[in-house]
């Protein structure tokens, strides 16, 4: 399927992973270990991670405007294909996140469903 690069869970995952590599350098970096050379990448990662998060806004935009200049609100079949359209562009932001979390919560659970007990046991002490 085609699309904007960055609108789907590769970009989702994209995102939380230079999340998480900034968290993961301050915490380094309080500790004493952290690099300027990470923090090099980290800065350039969130800069591609902007360009996206401001080409998607000014998708947004645009969609808003041109359905709001283009396709009359006022009464006739327009009607219910701009208020069709200014639901979906939202729900179309929102879906890849819910599908994210829908994911992460199944795999959490097959993984506790199907891991089986452990059944060993801690020698003791003598």
């Amino acid at each position: 399927m085609a699309g904007l690069p960055g609108t789907g869970l590769g970009g989702i995952f994209y995102a939380l992973l230079i999340v998480w590599m900034a968290v993961r350098e301050v915490w380094l970096l309080v500790h004493k270990r952290s690099s300027q050379e990470r923090w090099r990448a980290i800065v350039t990662f969130g800069l591609i991670l902007a360009a996206i998060v401001v080409v998607l806004a000014g998708e947004f935009w645009f969609i808003q405007y041109a359905l709001h200049h283009w396709i009359s609100p006022v009464e006739g079949p327009n009607a219910y294909i701009y208020k069709y359209l200014q639901v979906l562009t939202p729900t179309l932001i929102v879906t890849p996140f819910l599908i994210l979390g829908t994911m992460l919560i199944l795999l959490h659970l097959a993984t506790r469903l199907l891991t089986p007990p452990s059944d060993t046991v801690t020698p003791s002490s003598s």
